[in-house]
């Protein structure tokens, strides 16, 4: 995979020649968006507003579902990931503004573009205070 970018400058672009599925996964926490890309047939390519697929064929824009701060970013080409500081602090029901992954993923396969969307959700384990205790059996002053 060949990145293309200059130190977070206001476009990235991720491109590769093979002929294989491109695969985008994409992650949140309340202040970023991390998308791990295995970019083979289509270019991709984000602005502040969309997600835009490149194939040498055509091109199509996706509007994300909220505002990425493009000045703000961090690249890791070793994983294929780039992160970016999401505008507002919460978590996003979903990457694109009007359909689920699934219903582009679909419209992406009927108009040829070989790009599986996935949202890879970040389990978090709960704890219920009033029953965390310490060695002897109390409560630990946590409830």
């Amino acid at each position: 995979m060949l990145i293309k970018s200059s130190n977070c400058s206001p476009h990235y672009d991720y491109t590769h020649k093979d002929d294989i599925p491109s695969t985008i996964i994409w992650t949140q926490t309340l202040e970023s968006i991390t998308f791990k890309i295995e970019s083979n047939q289509s270019r991709v390519h984000f602005s502040e507003y969309c997600l835009n697929l490149h194939n040498p064929y055509k091109s199509i824009s996706l509007p994300l579902f909220d505002k990425l701060c493009l000045e703000k970013c961090a690249i890791d080409k070793i994983n294929n990931t780039i992160t970016f500081l999401k505008e507002s602090f919460y978590l996003w029901p979903r990457l694109l503004s009007q359909q689920t992954d699934q219903e582009i993923g679909d419209q992406l396969l009927e108009a040829n573009f070989l790009v599986c969307i996935h949202h890879d959700e970040a389990s978090f384990d709960t704890l219920d205070f009033d029953s965390v205790i310490n060695g002897q059996g109390q409560k630990t002053g946590l409830e």
